[in-house]
């Protein structure tokens, strides 16, 4: 059986088998996705039951066992992305096999659908890129108000302080209110 393996090169190197290795989540296959500049990387790896899921490695570290970030309840998850904060993003399955984007942040997934209001009919299938203001880029899908089912439109979430102070450590995505503006609608939606 041929392996894949996702690895890391120090700056202006060539690869070393040896030392740039991520390794995976116990099965055949990785692949990495993005770094940011503390060194951690995140991508996707088979695991020894054959699943796919997200990882994140810890700076300059290759995949452990704490890697693994889960799913949203299915048994598919990949990661996209990871800004200069910690905060990752990607794409998962539910219990019921829907995809959904999915913010990873402080130690736990979070269903960004689950984070929405709107007055359109929007799902959020993959969070695609996050920057280090915390705006994540969207590949999702919406009904207009005509009842046509939109695919594949991006959404800009954007975070915005919110005037209720709530204090530590509660979740912070409690403070947090997303707009997202509808790049092919020009409409503003509001998020929390």
């Amino acid at each position: 059986m041929s392996k894949t393996h996702a690895f890391r090169t120090a700056p202006n190197s060539s690869i070393n088998p040896n030392t740039d290795d991520l390794g995976t989540l116990g099965g055949s296959y990785s692949e990495a996705k993005a770094i940011n500049n503390l060194g951690q990387v995140v991508g996707f790896s088979t695991t020894a039951n054959g699943e796919t899921n997200a990882f994140l490695t810890a700076p300059n570290s290759p995949i452990s066992n704490n890697s693994n970030l889960g799913t949203l309840g299915g048994s598919f998850s990949l990661a996209n992305d990871i800004n200069n904060l910690g905060q990752v993003v990607g794409e998962s399955t539910t219990a019921n096999g829907e995809r959904r984007a999915f913010l990873y942040k402080n130690g736990q997934i979070f269903d960004l659908n689950k984070l929405i209001t709107s007055s359109l009919d929007v799902t959020l299938n993959s969070a695609i890129a996050v920057n280090n203001f915390g705006q994540i880029l969207t590949n999702s899908e919406f009904i207009d108000p005509d009842g046509n089912r939109l695919r594949n439109r991006a959404f800009l979430l954007t975070p915005i302080a919110s005037s209720t102070d709530v204090p530590e450590p509660s979740l912070s995505l409690s403070i947090l209110i997303l707009a997202a503006i509808a790049i092919s609608t020009n409409r503003l939606l509001l998020y929390k």
